[in-house]
C-alpha cells in the first residue's frame, strides 16, 4: 500500500492512471422467451460462461449485473471479453433455448440505460 504521508490517519491509495484500470463494456441484452425469468437466466449464463472458459477465464472476464427490467438487462464486462459472452448466448440458446439476444453494446452505463429503457 503506497501511502500518501507517514500519518496512519491521512493515509490514502494514490489513484489508478487510466492506461492501468480495467476498460469494460456494457452489454444490453433481451430474452424473447416470455416465460424465463431474467434473475435465473443470469446465473445460467454464469454457468454456461463458467463451463465453457473455466474458473479463471471466468474470472477474467469480470462479469457483472448491473440492471435488470423486466424481460432486459445490462451485464458489466471487461472489453476484452465481450465476444466471449455473445459465443455463451449461443451455448445457452442451443442447451436451454431461452432466445436470449445482445442487442446493444456500449462503453457508458449511462447510454447503456438509455437502450435499455427504449427497448
Amino acid at each position: 500500500m503506497i501511502l500518501a504521508n507517514n500519518n496512519a490517519k491521512s493515509a490514502k491509495l494514490k489513484p489508478l492512471k487510466p492506461s492501468l484500470r480495467i476498460k469494460t463494456r456494457y452489454l444490453v441484452f433481451e430474452l424473447l422467451h416470455e416465460n424465463a425469468k431474467t434473475t435465473e437466466v443470469i446465473k445460467l449464463i454464469k454457468e454456461v460462461c463458467k463451463k465453457l472458459y473455466g474458473e479463471i477465464g471466468f474470472a477474467e472476464m469480470d462479469f457483472r449485473k448491473i440492471e435488470i427490467k423486466d424481460n432486459k438487462g445490462i451485464i458489466m464486462i471487461n472489453r476484452k471479453n465481450v465476444d466471449k459472452l455473445k459465443a455463451s448466448f449461443v451455448f445457452l440458446n442451443k442447451e436451454k433455448s431461452l432466445g436470449i439476444v445482445s442487442r446493444y453494446v456500449s462503453g457508458s452505463l449511462k447510454k447503456a440505460k438509455t437502450y435499455l429503457w427504449i427497448l
